[in-house]
């Protein structure tokens, strides 16, 4: 967060993923339970970001924001996956055992994601080790309709077949 500890809009503790198209940066910021994006690649140092995902807003870094419920709103450590195909913002959220999905590209703080994948429905976390649940998602990745997410935990990936 800083040397001040703060978190804030230009703040990062324990980045561990970024995703960028040359114009747009996404970094996931495992520890503050978030994801900054900024709209276009920062040019100054302590830049603040455009958006925030996972909270309701930038100073905010509990786990599952501020009321601690798992939602389609909220992240929990998301870790490394952040992955977006010009449709799609794919983010894994790891400590919430699943990997959510944006149809369209985020343009407030705090949006829902659309889709939740290792999970039965945005409200649950309950970690597993079956073809539709997961221990640990750390790695996201899409090649052509097939979406690579990484499952450390179980030492697995599981291969989703998109349309």
């Amino acid at each position: 967060n800083g040397a001040s500890g703060v978190v804030a809009a230009n703040t990062l503790r324990y980045p561990a993923g970024m995703w960028t198209d040359g114009t747009k940066l996404v970094v996931s910021d495992q520890t503050n339970n978030r994801v900054l994006v900024w709209n276009s690649i920062p040019t100054v140092n302590n830049q603040n970001a455009d958006l925030v995902l996972g909270q309701p807003d930038f100073t905010t870094s509990f786990a599952n924001g501020a009321s601690g419920v798992v939602s389609a709103s909220t992240l929990k450590q998301p870790y490394d996956g952040v992955y977006f195909n010009s449709k799609q913002l794919f983010i894994s959220d790891h400590g919430n055992c699943r990997t959510l999905i944006w149809n369209n590209f985020p343009t407030q703080n705090g949006q829902a994601a659309d889709v939740v994948l290792g999970q039965q429905n945005m409200t649950t976390n309950t970690c597993g080790t079956t073809a539709v649940a997961v221990q640990s998602s750390a790695g996201v990745y899409l090649y052509g309709k097939k979406l690579i997410v990484s499952d450390p935990h179980n030492v697995r990936y599981l291969v989703y077949q998109g349309q």
